[in-house]
Parts: structure tokens; C-alpha cells; sequence
């Protein structure tokens, strides 16, 4: 999940593909109150999904500041017979959301709180750095996921991990459901255009590609070169941008 102002910029579908590939996620959201419309749609045909559902911005995050805000969520809840798990990402500011600078705005936190008291509402908590959003000396905690009490009897490992901020203010984070189930490592053979690009995929080719009395065998023997070929030639540039992945996320740990 993804509170992410800015995922119309021309750089968004990079920096998300970074995160979809190294964290392979089976459910994204992106979160975004200041786009709409066609420009919304062009940002998701950009990300290649199969399945999406979009959702129309109706108002603006000042009106969480009304008593008629939280009222018809109130009733709209009551009429969802089986609720479970609610994601919220609600800009609001409360001591025990955990902030650091900034303002600090009683009346959306006394209306937040009595909202998730009635519901019956629980935060999941987090693991990872503290805050989800900075600007300047202000840091805090905006996005959180909370949940019912079915939720957490369905999925008592639930946990949520705040992940590394990259070109963005805000800092997504990944909610899994079982963590205890690790997902295949064994990952698809995909050709790369990048290779024909390369000055030397012709002669690798030509060097390699030999008819060995079945194509089942010819295909797999190839593939095996090819990887072997890929690794050797770029494997180096995704170990340094790891690398420096790292040293990024220990710069934040230090600001946090």
C-alpha cells in the first residue's frame, strides 16, 4: 500500500516497478487525493496490471475535520455486514499515532479516536522506521492499517513493515497476511530487450543457439547460457544499486 502524492509524475512508474520487483506483491494500492480523471487512468495503464479498480476522489482531507465526516462512516460500516479489515489513510495528527514537530490538531484526533473505540477498531502496528511521512523537521506517522477483531482471528500474523522511501515524502509499507509462507524464488524465463541492444548478443547468440535433436532441450540448454551470460554482464549494476539501497535505508534510519 501506497500513500503516494506525486504518482502522476513522469518518474512514478520507475520508482514503483523498483518496489513491485523486489517486494512482489499480490495486491497493490496507491493512494493519491490531488489526481483524478484521465490523468489517473493514463498512470494506470502505465503499470501494466491485468486487474485494477479505481476509486473517485469525492473530498478533500480537510473535511475529516467535520463531525459529519465521521458520522456517515459510522453508518456506512454499519451497513457492511461483513466487515473485516479497514485501510485507512487518514492525514490526521494524534499523540499516539506518534509524531515528531509539526502541529498538533486535537480536534481530528478526539473524533478519530472515538470512531475507532465504537468500531471496535485495532492498529496493527508496524515494524521498520517510525515514521511514514516527512517534510522538512516534521516527521510523522500517517498511514497505518487497523483492523476488527474477525481480522485479526483470521490472520493473527498479520504484520505491516514500513518500507524504504525512494524519490517521495511518504514511505509505503506492505501488509502481510502469512508470513510464514515464502514465495517461490523460482521466477520465469523473460527475454530482455535490452539484450539485443547489446554489441554482443548477435555473436552469443550464433555461439550458443545449437539444435540439440528436440526443441524442449535446445530451449532450456539456451536459457541456462543466457542467464549465465545476463549475470555476468549485469549482474554487477544490480549489486551496486543494492548496495546502495542499503546505505540509503541506513542514511533514513539515522534521520528517523
Amino acid at each position: 500500500m501506497v500513500n503516494c502524492q506525486g504518482c502522476a509524475s513522469l518518474k512514478f512508474p520507475r520508482v514503483f516497478w523498483e518496489y513491485n520487483r523486489e517486494h512482489k506483491p499480490d495486491l497493490v494500492g496507491l493512494l493519491e487525493t490531488r489526481v483524478n480523471g484521465v490523468k489517473v487512468d493514463s498512470v494506470i495503464v502505465k503499470l501494466g496490471f491485468d486487474f485494477l479498480h479505481r476509486v473517485k476522489v469525492v473530498e478533500f482531507l480537510e473535511i475529516l475535520i467535520s463531525n459529519r465526516f465521521w458520522s456517515l462512516l459510522y453508518m456506512v460500516v454499519l451497513m457492511v455486514k461483513n466487515r473485516s479489515s479497514y485501510e485507512k489513510f487518514l492525514n490526521i495528527l494524534c499523540r499516539w499515532m506518534g509524531l515528531r514537530g509539526g502541529r498538533f490538531i486535537g480536534k481530528r484526533c478526539t473524533l478519530f479516536s472515538e470512531f475507532m473505540n465504537s468500531m471496535g477498531l485495532h492498529d496493527l502496528g508496524f515494524s521498520g522506521l517510525n515514521f511514514t511521512w516527512n517534510k522538512g523537521g516534521d516527521f510523522e506517522r500517517l498511514d497505518r492499517v487497523v483492523c476488527n477483531d474477525a481480522w485479526i482471528l483470521k490472520f493473527p500474523l498479520s504484520k505491516v513493515l514500513h518500507l524504504q522511501k525512494l524519490k517521495s515524502d511518504h514511505r509505503p509499507f506492505k501488509l502481510t497476511l502469512m508470513p510464514d509462507v515464502q514465495p517461490s524464488s523460482m521466477r520465469p524465463f523473460r527475454f530482455l530487450a535490452d539484450w539485443v541492444k547489446h554489441l554482443g548478443f548477435s555473436g552469443f547468440v550464433k555461439k550458443n543457439w545449437e539444435f540439440l535433436g528436440d526443441m524442449s532441450t535446445t530451449h532450456v540448454t539456451f536459457i541456462d547460457q543466457v542467464k549465465l551470460w545476463n549475470n555476468e554482464l549485469y549482474g554487477h549494476i544490480m549489486h551496486r544499486k543494492n548496495l546502495l539501497k542499503k546505505k540509503l535505508d541506513n542514511v533514513q534510519k539515522a534521520i528517523d
